[in-house]
């Protein structure tokens, strides 16, 4: 129980890196989608 709990724990971290990221490369990238 505790293991998936760990698990889960570290796929919403993940979730949560990787979309900072996105936005990050989308601000710097594509600067006409944020007026």
């Amino acid at each position: 129980m505790d293991k998936i709990k760990k698990i889960v724990l570290y796929y919403s971290l993940l979730a949560v890196v990787f979309t900072q990221l996105i936005s990050c490369q989308m601000k710097k990238e594509l600067p006409q989608f944020h007026v």
